[in-house]
């Protein structure tokens, strides 16, 4: 098999490939730019000034807002011309015709007749790709502006391999552009948001609104990065007042970055730091977890608040943060705020005989309350009562077409795994489904327990079933939805023992699209057929549920096919 070039135009040579004489080249050209960008930020910070000295007497005009934004984009990042709104591109083939399809996008003009180029790669997760187009008509991998992607070797694997060797796509392994490189921590009106590492970035494609838009995000600012936004959903119609919150950076190619409002006060591990009066001083001991309510198997990052302004007066203050914020609890043991984080308590215990009672529940001090600069009441839970529910034992089987390599990523916090998952599986994977780990040992599937990374979806659609007629109905659904006999047989020897004994049981179903948000798949090379399921189930007495019928469907199996199913899998301590 022929190697990758891996010769660089002279002009963007590797980081350790730079000569003396061009490090005091490097050196100069650096020492200009920041004589450049050090008068541009005077001229920009007294400038500004003086239009919000303005403001303050007769209010910002929607010119000055404009003038104001246009400042900033030639500060960041002088001579670009970003696009209001990006233009689609036909193929530009700039990457192995064997990966994930790509969709490119023009997002800025620049001097000379060049361009940047945003590439949306269709993997599930969405690696964001961008690349400098210069006046020659040559493309250039811009790796300061893109998703980590690995060593060199793996670099050069993504791109297209007949034109890399001809020089019409190389790696630019030195140019950035500012405006694209959001910091970890930005501030805002005294806020301090903090990117969330977990979550890639968005990106607003073909068909989607953009997200000024969209009735659930509400622009809340402009930064020097971009306009800023948060969304608030509730959580369910039963606690229409407790809702998710969620914000979004649209960057200056309209691409988005998720960030958290920080919590100085919440450690790692979930204890607090803060000074505590001296009734709740049992506070220090104690762990929070970032959120009030379970919600399926999936994560709570940004947290949960209670959209209401009169919990102010239902508060009592126990302690305060080093930033001199103040941490309440419920003044009230029936406040509306500890039933749902009781309710959401016996999610797994139900059966339990070690459940305590809502009293008992109470008198722990299980709810935290902080308000952050936004004025959002955030809502934490003590993790000694936290819901005992997982994504249980998704199992992955590889069928190949011929023999290949395969690595497989999945976006979920990962507690146990066969074979060891460590920062993902790195397998060999035969037609019939055969998995050689990289240890020697042969598997038949992939498998983990954990939480994914996403948010777990509104169960709106199932249907009702007689324990009974338990197996039969979960064979019927597992054929509908595409399953092989082998497939089918490893679900019901995991699962049917861990059906509720209760008269009734709801089955509802999560599809691929579904779990691709829950917990994102990065298999790489991609498959042609991915075939996702997962069940969420419940137990109850009477055959009534307010939900709506549910469709099942699958998909014909063509090239390398992926299938996974999986279960909510509720622990009994």
């Amino acid at each position: 098999m022929q190697e990758y070039n891996t010769q660089f135009p002279p002009s963007i040579p590797p980081p350790e490939q730079v000569s003396s004489k061009n490090k005091w080249l490097i050196l100069i050209i650096v020492i200009l730019a920041l004589i450049i960008i050090g008068c541009g930020a005077y001229y920009f910070l007294f400038s500004n000034k003086q239009k919000t000295d303005q403001t303050n007497q007769t209010g910002q005009t929607t010119n000055q807002q404009t003038e104001i934004k246009n400042e900033i984009k030639s500060i960041i990042d002088p001579g670009v011309n970003w696009l209001t709104k990006p233009e689609k591109l036909g193929n530009l083939d700039l990457f192995n015709k064997e990966n994930y399809p790509v969709q490119y996008y023009k997002i800025a003009d620049l001097p000379n007749g060049e361009q940047i180029i945003f590439a949306a790669v269709e993997s599930m997760g969405f690696p964001t790709y961008r690349f400098k187009k210069d006046k020659n008509g040559k493309y250039f991998l811009l790796k300061n502006n893109s998703d980590d992607m690995g060593d060199i070797n793996q670099l050069l694997k993504l791109l297209n391999k007949e034109k890399h060797q001809n020089g019409l796509v190389q790696v630019d392994w030195h140019t950035t552009y500012n405006s694209l490189v959001p910091p970890h921590v930005l501030t805002f009106n005294k806020t301090e948001f903090v990117k969330n590492l977990k979550t890639k970035s968005g990106w607003l494609q073909d068909g989607q609104s953009d997200i000024a838009s969209q009735p659930a995000f509400t622009k809340i600012g402009t930064t020097q990065y971009g306009d800023l936004f948060s969304s608030k959903d509730a959580l369910s119609e039963k606690w229409p007042k407790i809702k998710s919150v969620e914000y979004r950076l649209k960057l200056l190619d309209t691409s988005l970055i998720y960030y958290t409002i920080r919590k100085d006060f919440l450690a790692d591990d979930g204890t607090l730091i803060a000074t505590f009066d001296s009734n709740y001083k049992s506070f220090a001991s104690k762990k929070f977890q970032r959120g009030l309510m379970a919600w399926g198997c999936g994560m709570a990052e940004e947290g949960h608040i209670y959209d209401d302004s009169t919990l102010n007066n239902r508060l009592i203050i126990i302690g305060t943060t080093q930033s001199g914020d103040k941490l309440y609890i419920p003044k009230n043991n029936n406040d509306e705020l500890l039933f749902a984080a009781y309710e959401s308590y016996k999610v797994g215990r139900d059966q339990d005989k070690n459940l305590i009672s809502f009293e008992s529940f109470t008198s722990k001090n299980p709810v935290l309350i902080w308000q952050d600069s936004m004025g959002n009441y955030n809502t934490f839970a003590d993790m000694d009562y936290q819901a005992m529910a997982e994504c249980g034992k998704p199992v992955i089987y590889l069928y190949p077409e011929k023999t290949t390599s395969v690595s497989v990523i999945v976006g979920a916090n990962i507690r146990i795994s066969e074979p060891a998952y460590n920062d993902g599986w790195k397998v060999t994977a035969d037609p019939d489904g055969a998995l050689i780990n990289n240890d020697g040992k042969i598997y038949s599937s992939l498998y983990w327990e954990g939480k994914g990374t996403g948010a777990y979806p509104t169960i709106t659609n199932g249907r009702i079933v007689k324990r009974e007629n338990i197996e039969k109905e979960l064979r019927h659904d597992l054929t509908a939805q595409g399953l092989n006999q082998k497939e089918s047989d490893d679900f019901i020897s995991f699962w049917l023992a861990k059906m509720p004994a209760t008269p009734y049981i709801r089955l509802s179903w999560l599809g691929t699209e579904e779990m691709n948000q829950l917990a994102p798949l990065h298999i790489f090379p991609k498959p042609n057929t991915l075939i996702r399921i997962f069940l969420d189930f419940a137990g109850q007495n009477t055959p009534e549920a307010n939900i709506k019928p549910q469709n099942l469907s699958g998909i014909s199996r063509e090239g390398f096919t992926v299938v996974e199913w999986g279960g909510l899998l509720i622990e009994k301590q």
